[in-house]
C-alpha cells in the first residue's frame, strides 16, 4: 500500500484504471477513478476501505446463462481439438507414441480447467473494455511467473490472486494494452491452500497402519487395484476380501515437480498445431506453453519412474477410483499406461451428479473411464452406466425429528474467481446465491430463526469470505465455520436445509432428516432427464425455487416436521427421486464387486480376440 502513492501522483487524475484482482498494491490511491473487473476485486473485510473510492463494477458475462450454455460447448470443442495439438506435441517432446486416451488422462485434468479459466478471464477483459478504461497497474514480475509444478498447484493457481493478477496483466498485453500498462511494486508470492488438519491417531488407526504398510505390498499381479473409492475404509477392507485379495487402503500418492526448474529455451520451442478462429484461439497456444505443470514437461521422465516405481500390481485386472483421477498426476500415468495395455478403468461418482445440464468433470470422467459407478442415474449416451449406489453407504438416524432443536442451513461455497463453466454458480454468483438465502432466512418466522444454525463450506483459497458475511448479515444466527464433522450437528437436526444440487442433500435423503431444498433455477440448470425428479419434489413441499414460499412453508411445518416428512405423499416422491439418482442397496458391495469381475471378464475377452 505505501507504493501507491507514488504511482498514483505521475497519473492525469482523470484516467480510470482497471484494478483486476483484491490485491490492494496494485490500486490507484483514493483519488483515482476505479473500474474493478469483477466484484471478487473487493474482499467483504475490506469494504471499510473500497466503499469509499469512486469506482464502478464490471458486469460479469456469465450472468447472461444462454452466454454461459453457448461458450461451455464451444470450451467443449475447444478443448478436444487442443488436446489433438497438446498430444502431438507432447509425444514428440518426450519421444513417446501415447494415444489420445493417455494425454487426455494424464494432462486433461489440467487442460480443460485451463481453457475454461483462460476464456473466462479473456471474456471479463473483454467486457471491460467495452466499459471502458484507460490503464491498469501491473504488480513488478506477473509477466514472468513461474508456471505450475503440478496439476494440485495448478489449481491452487486458478483461486489465487497472484496468479489472477499475473495472467490478467497478460491478457492485457496480448489485447494491445502492453504500452498503456504501468509498472507496481512486486508481486507478492503466491498463495498456498490451507491443507486440512490430521487427525490424531487412535492406538486402532496405529495398529491398522502397521498392518496397511505390509498389506499395500502383499498383492498379486492381477489384484483389482483400489484407491480413492470413496468407500468407507471398512467397506473397501471387505470388498478386498470379496475380491479375494488382501486387503488394504492405498494411501496418498507422492506429488512430483517440486525442485524442477522451468526451461525457458525449452518451453519456447513447443509447438501446437491448433487451428485458430479467433484472437483467443490466437492466444492459446503460447498460454498454454507458459503455464503447462512442470511435471508435464521439465518433470515428466521423473514423473514416469515415480508410477513405475509404486509398489502396486503391475497387470491388474481393473482398477477403480472416484478422486484420484482428478488431480494425482501419479496416479494418472500409472492408470493412462494401464489403459493402453487394454486394463479397464473404472470411475465412481464422487458427489452429487446425474441431474445437472453440464458439468465438464462428468464429461471427463466419461470420456476416460471404460465404466462410471454412479449412485442410481444412467444416460442414454452410449457409455457404460452401472447404478450401483450410493458410496460410502449412509444409515438413517434413529428415531423422530420433530423434538430436536434445529434447523440447519448448509451452505455453499465458492471460489471469488471463476474455475470452470458448468451448471451451476460461478464465481460473484455466490453474492447472488447469498443474498437469495439471506432473503429466506430474513422471511422465516422468528421462533424458528432462532434455531437456525448456518453451517458454511470448510473455508478454503480464493472464497468468499463466508463466515464473516453470514455473521455481519445475520449476527443472530448461529454460524458454524464447516471445521467439525456435518453429522455432530445433524443430530440435533429437526429440519435440513439444503442450498446446492449436489451431494449434501442426497445425504440428508438416506439419514431420513426432513429435508427441503432451496437453490435458485436460473443458476441451477437442470438436464432434460432429471427435471420432472425435481417437479415431482416440488409438488411436494421439497424442493422451493422461492426463498419466501420456502420460509412460509417452513413455518407451517415447524411444530411437526415428522408428520409432513413421513407422510405417503412426500415417502412416495423421495423414494422415487432416490430410485432414480440415489439408491441405497442392501447389497452395494456386491453389486460393486459384481460390475468389477464383468468388466475385468470383458476386458480380458477383448484382449483375446485382439491377439
Amino acid at each position: 500500500m505505501t507504493s501507491q502513492g507514488g504511482i498514483s501522483s505521475m497519473r492525469d487524475r482523470s484516467e480510470t484504471i482497471l484494478v483486476t484482482t483484491s490485491l490492494e498494491e496494485s490500486w490507484p490511491d483514493a483519488k483515482g477513478q476505479i473500474l474493478f473487473l469483477g466484484q471478487w476485486c473487493q474482499r467483504f473485510s475490506r469494504r471499510s476501505l473500497w466503499n469509499g473510492l469512486q469506482h464502478q463494477v464490471v458486469p460479469y458475462h456469465w450472468d447472461t446463462r444462454a452466454k454461459l450454455a453457448e461458450d461451455y460447448r464451444y470450451l467443449t470443442d475447444l478443448y478436444e481439438r487442443a488436446l489433438l495439438s497438446l498430444h502431438r506435441c507432447l509425444n514428440e517432446v518426450h519421444n513417446t507414441d501415447h494415444g489420445v486416451r493417455y494425454w487426455r488422462m494424464v494432462a486433461g485434468p489440467w487442460l480443460w480447467r485451463y481453457l475454461h479459466v483462460l476464456f473466462d478471464r479473456f471474456e471479463v477483459i473483454r467486457t471491460a473494455e467495452a466499459v471502458g478504461f484507460d490503464t491498469s497497474i501491473v504488480l513488478d514480475g506477473a509477466l514472468s511467473l513461474p508456471p505450475p509444478t503440478d496439476t494440485t498447484h495448478a489449481f491452487n493457481h486458478l483461486a489465487s490472486d497472484t496468479w489472477n493478477h499475473a495472467v490478467f496483466a497478460r491478457i492485457l498485453s496480448l489485447r494491445g494494452f502492453g504500452d498503456r500498462l504501468q509498472p507496481g511494486p512486486p508481486l507478492p508470492e503466491p498463495e498456498c491452500a490451507r491443507e486440512p488438519p490430521k487427525p490424531l491417531g487412535s492406538l486402532v488407526r496405529r495398529l491398522f497402519d502397521r498392518y496397511n504398510t505390509v498389506a499395500v505390498r502383499a498383492f498379486r499381479e492381477n489384484d483389482v487395484v483400489m484407491h480413492l473409492t470413496y468407500l468407507d475404509p471398512r467397506e473397501e477392507l471387505r470388498l478386498g476380501v470379496m475380491l479375494g485379495q488382501v486387503p488394504c487402503i492405498r494411501p496418498p500418492l507422492p506429488r512430483i515437480g517440486q525442485g524442477i526448474s522451468s526451461e525457458r529455451d525449452r518451453r519456447a520451442a513447443l509447438t501446437l498445431d491448433l487451428q485458430v478462429d479467433s484472437p483467443f484461439e490466437s492466444a492459446v497456444a503460447g498460454e498454454i506453453r507458459q503455464d503447462l505443470p512442470i511435471v508435464l514437461l521439465e518433470g515428466f521422465e521423473q514423473l514416469e519412474r515415480g508410477s513405475a516405481d509404486l509398489p502396486w500390481p503391475t497387470n491388474p485386472r481393473a482398477i477403480w477410483t472416484s478422486n484420484a483421477h482428478c488431480y494425482g498426476d501419479v496416479f494418472n500415468v500409472w492408470a493412462a499406461e494401464k489403459t493402453e495395455r487394454g486394463i479397464p478403468l473404472i470411475i465412481g461418482q464422487h458427489g452429487g451428479g446425474g441431474s445437472s445440464a453440464f458439468n465438464p468433470l462428468e464429461d471427463h470422467e466419461r470420456n476416460i473411464s471404460d465404466v462410471s459407478l454412479t449412485w442410481g442415474w444412467t444416460e442414454p449416451n452410449g457409455h457404460r452406466y452401472e447404478p450401483v449406489g450410493h458410496f460410502p453407504a449412509v444409515q438413517p438416524l434413529k428415531g423422530g425429528f420433530s423434538e430436536r432443536p434445529n434447523a440447519i442451513l448448509v451452505s455453499q461455497g465458492m471460489t471469488r474467481c471463476a474455475k470452470a463453466a458448468f451448471a451451476g454458480i460461478i464465481s460473484s454468483q455466490w453474492l447472488n446465491y447469498f443474498d437469495f438465502q439471506s432473503q429466506f432466512i430474513e422471511s422465516l418466522p422468528e421462533h424458528v430463526r432462532r434455531s437456525l444454525v448456518i453451517r458454511t463450506a470448510r473455508s478454503s483459497l480464493g472464497f468468499w469470505e463466508q463466515v464473516e458475511r453470514w455473521e455481519s448479515r445475520h449476527p443472530n444466527v448461529k454460524v458454524d465455520d464447516g471445521e467439525g464433522p456435518l453429522l455432530n450437528l445433524v443430530k440435533d437436526c429437526r429440519l435440513y436445509v439444503a442450498t446446492a444440487n449436489s451431494t449434501t442433500f442426497l445425504q440428508a435423503f438416506h439419514l431420513g432428516i426432513p429435508t427441503i431444498l432451496l437453490w435458485d433455477p436460473a443458476h441451477n440448470e437442470l438436464r432434460d432427464s432429471a427435471d420432472g425428479a425435481f417437479r415431482a419434489l416440488e409438488s411436494v413441499g421439497v424442493y422451493h425455487p422461492d426463498p419466501v414460499h420456502a420460509a412460509e412453508f417452513i413455518g407451517e411445518i415447524w411444530t411437526n416436521t415428522d408428520a409432513w416428512w413421513r407422510s405417503v405423499e412426500v415417502q412416495s416422491v423421495v423414494n422415487g427421486f432416490n430410485d432414480r439418482f440415489n439408491r441405497c442397496p442392501p447389497d452395494l458391495l456386491s453389486q460393486i464387486k459384481g460390475v468389477i469381475h464383468r468388466t475385468a471378464d470383458a476386458a480380458h475377452h477383448n484382449k483375446s480376440f485382439r491377439r
